[in-house]
């Protein structure tokens, strides 16, 4: 039966082929559940061909998986290689007998696990083979690196991009709340295995208790009802608990763990696929290898410090399937807040060379946890909170250019013009351009985001827009169409123009005048005003001066209730407030009288004097008469 590689795995493969040419031991990472096996496959078909190949796993579903693939799609092939696929656990029992036909080349599966000492025996044994390591994750719980036994790691594409891809599954990630009771029970735990991990034996006196359980067995219900799955358990007796309290509660239920005959595990894996099982508890066997694409929902009931064994984990539930839309992850035990989300870019090759950071949880995150009981009421109705909506993350990835995905918060930010002016809840993109995107937020609002940072709420049924001008923007709607003046933030049935009177801006909308202003609301009738009579800088008016009873202004006439019949009103460039023109002095130079009440003398240069407040009608116009003394002096 013949196979054809997709683009990344034909570029995998031939990135090793060519790595081989100048090294020994090529160590190779791709993400869970892109094909890995077909790769190594590949590799081994066109670079050995007639030789001994030997394929090194650890588990026996890795062994089935590998001589599956290779008997259906590869054994068959013209001068095929003379492929032996091994555990490392039978190998290290039977050196001689292996050895009568040695390897040319030699392909380790899940390859991060080669530090142990038959591994290297391994290597050291044939040191004239070709080495290929595959995997997922080339971490250590040590943090020490794989330099000094493979020469170069070759890095596939990222969670994210396979995401992108269509070849990993969306999904939603549902983790513990910071203070949760879970994670405070968790930060007391002091003994570590000789994995350098969680002592399993505290791990179960501490979580396995009937009130844990039922709070794994709400949360299933809460956020994954009606799927099916795989959860991930402490040990034997933490797994048989699980399975028996599901079952109690109506779920299809088995537990599967490394005593588990052969035949049952088969079946049970057999019935699982055929949907007659709904829930698979385990512990450690589904980790790696196990390939059900139709997982829907994975469950994290097992606390680790190992980045390597929460990635596997969650690896199994992104593989895509006919009809899977998204994955569940319910994260029952806090490992989002010591590693992050699992579509994270980690610094593989900072890893391979024994150079990063261990991730563990942060002392100061233990010390605080301490500090509290967290969660008030009981800890089987403890809630979750969603760190990732598998909606928000597929717009994020599908616009990468308008937007950059936090997984950690579950926001994206907004890059307009090659920097980041926002950070939102994004379920939509509805339009973008290179000075604004619009945006359909996860609480169902709509809003525009420009390139200034600045944000405005549009309607939610808004299906694009465009910028008319450089400040008026256009937006269409589902059932209308309107306008907004960006400068004035103004909106308008019809588009409107812009009218200068000297150095002053207006919108026009046909009826009124608005001063283009930012935010300014003051609007102006088209038929009441003349062209700038001094210096560009005052219209004449006619309606009501609202000062006239407290306050003087020559040549206005008072009628009944201190009216005034019509003023100037004056205004500048960049002031939004109102002046009323009370007098004009023979070098050029205005008086004006604010809304306060305060008279101001203003030059041709348009500097400011201010020259008093008036507090009465009689008083302000003794006052005005004194000053406009002074001035002709002057």
């Amino acid at each position: 039966m013949a196979v054809r590689l997709f683009d990344y795995q034909r570029e995998m493969r031939d990135a090793v082929l060519e790595s081989f040419s100048s090294h020994n031991a090529v160590m190779c990472q791709m993400p869970t559940g892109t094909g890995k096996t077909h790769v190594l496959a590949s590799v081994v078909s066109e670079y050995a061909k007639g030789k001994t190949v030997w394929i090194i796993a650890h588990r026996r579903e890795l062994i089935a998986q590998i001589e599956a693939t290779w008997s259906s799609f590869y054994k068959s092939r013209r001068n095929a290689p003379d492929v032996r696929v091994m555990s490392i656990q039978w190998l290290s029992r039977n050196w001689a007998t292996a050895s009568e036909s040695p390897p040319a080349m030699i392909v380790i599966d899940e390859a991060h696990h080669a530090l142990a000492d038959t591994y290297r025996e391994l290597f050291n044994r044939y040191p004239s083979a070709k080495k290929l390591g595959m995997t997922a994750t080339p971490y250590r719980l040590s943090g020490k690196g794989f330099a000094d036994l493979f020469d170069v790691l070759l890095q596939s594409k990222s969670i994210p991009e396979f995401v992108m891809m269509k070849r990993l599954s969306l999904f939603d990630y549902y983790a513990v709340p910071k203070d949760s009771k879970v994670r405070r029970r968790i930060a007391l735990l002091k003994k570590r295995g000789a994995d350098g991990d969680y002592q399993v034996k505290e791990l179960d006196l501490s979580l396995n208790t009937p009130q844990n359980i039922e709070y794994l067995y709400n949360s299933l219900m809460r956020y994954a009802p009606g799927r099916k799955g795989i959860v991930y358990a402490i040990n034997i007796d933490h797994a048989h608990a699980i399975a028996a309290y599901y079952g109690s509660r109506g779920l299809r239920c088995c537990a599967i763990d490394c005593t588990t005959p052969a035949k049952e595990r088969e079946e049970n894996i057999e019935a699982f696929r055929r949907g007659d099982i709904d829930v698979m508890v385990n512990v450690d066997i589904f980790s790696e290898g196990f390939d059900c694409p139709d997982v829907e929902f994975i469950q994290l009931a097992r606390p680790t410090l190992s980045l390597a064994v929460y990635l596997q984990q969650v690896g199994r539930g992104l593989r895509k399937a006919k009809g899977k839309k998204y994955c569940v992850i319910l994260d029952n035990v806090g490992l989002h807040h010591t590693f992050g989300s699992p579509i994270s870019k980690w610094r593989w090759d900072r890893i391979f060379r024994g150079e990063a950071d261990k991730p563990t949880a942060a002392d100061s995150d233990k010390r605080e946890l301490l500090k509290t009981f967290g969660y008030p009421g009981k800890l089987v109705d403890e809630p979750m909170e969603m760190i990732i909506c598998h909606e928000e993350m597929f717009t994020a990835m599908r616009h990468s250019e308008v937007l950059k995905f936090y997984p950690s918060t579950n926001l994206a930010g907004v890059i307009l013009k090659g920097r980041e002016v926002a950070k939102k809840r994004v379920r939509e993109v509805i339009a973008s351009k290179p000075e604004a995107v619009a945006l359909r937020l996860a609480n169902q609002t709509a809003c525009l985001v420009l390139a200034s940072g600045r944000e405005i709420a549009i309607p939610a049924d808004c299906k694009d827009f465009e910028f008319v001008t450089e400040n008026v923007l256009k937006i269409i709607g589902a059932r209308k169409s309107y306008y907004i003046d960006l400068v004035t933030n103004l909106e308008f049935n019809h588009c409107p123009s812009v009218e200068k009177f000297g150095p002053l801006e207006f919108i026009d909308d046909g009826e009124k005048l608005w001063r283009r202003l930012i935010d300014s609301r003051v609007e102006y009738d088209k038929s009441q005003i003349e062209k700038s009579c001094w210096n560009g800088f005052y219209f004449k008016t006619y309606g009501i001066c609202p000062i006239a009873n407290k306050t003087f202004i020559p040549n206005v006439t008072v009628g009944n209730g201190h009216k005034c019949c019509y003023s100037y009103v004056v205004l500048f460039q960049s002031d939004a407030h109102e002046y009323y023109l009370v007098d004009e002095l023979g070098d050029g130079s205005i008086i004006l009288v604010d809304f306060n009440l305060g008279y101001y003398l203003v030059r041709p240069d348009l500097t400011h004097k201010y020259l008093f407040t008036s507090s009465s009608y009689s008083s302000s116009k003794q006052k005005l008469e004194e000053w406009m003394k002074k001035l002709k002096r002057s």
